[in-house]
Formats: structure tokens, sequence, C-alpha cells
């Protein structure tokens, strides 16, 4: 949701079981890979990206033929690569010690640090905050989402994300509210395109069945979203977070 111009710059590329997952990938679609390697790598790929994930679950289903052939595991191969290799565009810093982006197409538990954060209603009403505060702009942008009367998830707030918590001060100005907040945990879902009520409830109904999978973990607040591309970039480029706040069960 930045404003400020496509730079030439590149966002840091994904850690840990996301980038042994692109390895892997790479490695599968070798020219002398055979469907037993491609096979094996499938498997893993998906455990490493979550098997809820759209990448686990297009792979799972691949092997889940036995007698797929081999140009049918290297052509699901080929499609998770395309999803997992997207860079989303960037237009504005991470904050200070921010993870970098969750792959498209992947889940994985991530950790933000202590971070001060401007709340508000609106975009405009925290654009405004920022101009007025000479508060650079960030990515991503914040939008927590809550259950409504039906049970419907909507919107309920948006927040910028200051560069550093050492910039301005925490406390109510106007209709904004700086707020510190703790280091968290999220479970998280990379997805490319526009953020909308069905790609949120996707991935919403994915987050929920990884964490079935890993009662290791519990929610712990409400969803979010995290948008990385102001509204002038193209549905295609577009690229955005959902994420379940979490923390280790019994904690």
């Amino acid at each position: 949701m930045a404003l400020a111009a496509e730079s030439d710059e590149l966002f840091p590329p994904p850690t840990g079981p996301l980038a042994e997952a692109r390895v892997l990938m790479a490695r599968a679609l070798e020219p002398t890979a055979d469907a037993g390697k491609m096979r094996s790598a499938c498997e893993r790929i998906a455990a490493l990206t979550g098997v809820e994930s759209p990448v686990g679950s297009l792979l799972q289903a691949a092997i889940a033929d036995g007698e797929a052939s081999p140009d049918a595991l290297r052509t699901a191969l080929a499609k998770a690569q395309e999803m997992l290799a997207f860079e989303p565009l960037h237009e504005a810093a991470l904050p200070e010690g921010f993870p970098t982006y969750t792959a498209a197409g992947a889940i994985e538990v991530k950790q933000y640090p202590a971070r001060r954060l401007a709340k508000a209603d609106g975009f405009w009403t925290l654009f405004r905050h920022i101009t007025s505060n000479d508060i650079a702009m960030t990515t991503p942008v914040q939008m927590d989402y809550a259950a409504d009367d039906q049970g419907r998830v909507r919107q309920r707030s948006m927040a910028f994300y200051y560069g550093s918590g050492s910039l301005g001060e925490a406390g109510r100005q106007g209709a904004v509210e700086v707020v510190d907040d703790q280091p968290q945990w999220v479970v998280s879902l990379g997805v490319r395109g526009w953020s909308t009520r069905e790609s949120i409830a996707d991935a919403k109904a994915r987050l929920e069945a990884w964490l079935e999978r890993h009662p290791e973990y519990e929610v712990d607040g409400d969803l979010r979203v995290m948008g990385y591309n102001s509204p002038m970039v193209r549905g295609g480029r577009q690229f955005h977070e959902v994420q379940l706040p979490v923390r280790k069960s019994g904690a």
C-alpha cells in the first residue's frame, strides 16, 4: 500500500524452510532428474511450504497419483516454482528489523520485532499523519480484521509501521493512535494478486488447517492482512500476506 515510486531495490529473499524449498525445486527440475527424484522433491517441498498451502496442495495432488508420469510431475513442480519465485515489487522499505516477505503460495511461521505503528480507520487518515510528522512510508501496511455479528470477517482498522521504534512518540494524535507493540509470532501465507474477500477467506481456511496440523501453536490475535503494494500496481504484481498471530500452546 506504499505510495513511493517503484525502485530497483529488492526485498531480501525468503529464508529458512522456504529457501530450502526453492533450492530443492531447482534441483528437481534439472533435466537429469528422474520420476523418483521429482516425487521425493514434491513430498519434501510440500512439507517445507505447508501441505495446506497452494504450493503444498499442488504438489500433494501430483504425487497422490502413484502412476503420475515424469512429465506430469515436472509440470506440477514448474507451476510451484513459478509461485515461489515471485518477487514483490519494492515500493518502500521494510521497517527496521522486519522479516522479509513470505513466498507466494507458501506458509511459514515468523517473528516480528518490537515495533511502533500508527493505527486509524483508514488509509488517508494515516497518510496525512505520517506526512505531517515527516515519517517515511514503509511496507507492508497492516489491515486488521474481525468477525461481525454474522460471523463474516471484515476490516476494522489499518496501521502504518514507523521505520524505527525511535521515531515519534506513542499516544493519541487526533484520529490516529500511535502504539508500541511487543515482539510477535505469526503464521503467514504469501498471496499474489489483489486482496479480496475471497482470497482472504481462502487464506484463512488454509492457515486454520495448518494450525490443526500443528497443535504446538495456538491463535493469539485477530486475522490481519499485510499489503505490500499501492493501488497503482497492476493486479498480477500485487502481493499481500494473510496472517494469524500465534504463540506456543500453553504459553
